[in-house]
């Protein structure tokens, strides 16, 4: 899928300066340091964190479990002509975006 790089599952974790009190997150794998979310300009970096700390944790499952969804559903609308066509091309080619996107590129929307 991709660069490599650092194994989930991520953490974050909320630090606080002792000179100034400001507060910040940091995203660790264990005692590695991944990045640093801080309040630099308002936004709410604990929800951030948390935010990218769950996609990145959940991405590889979700990723998978969409890929064989969308191969299984191809697969039945081919043997068994249940899903209108219409139906069946808008929901491959939307999983197959959605991963497409996961993967950092567009592929073919042909199926």
């Amino acid at each position: 899928m991709g660069d490599n790089f650092t194994p989930v599952p991520w953490e974050a974790i909320e630090r606080q300066s002792n000179r100034n009190n400001k507060t910040w997150w940091e995203i660790n794998k264990g005692s590695l340091q991944i990045a640093i979310i801080a309040d630099i300009s308002g936004q709410p970096s604990k929800a951030n964190a948390q935010f990218i700390v769950k996609a990145c944790n959940a991405h590889d499952e979700l990723y998978e479990a969409l890929d064989k969804l969308i191969k299984r559903l191809y697969h039945n609308a081919q043997q068994f002509h249940e899903l209108p066509e219409l139906m069946q091309n808008e929901l491959i080619n939307e999983g197959r975006q959605a991963l497409a996107k996961a993967d950092g590129f567009i592929k073919p929307l042909a199926v």
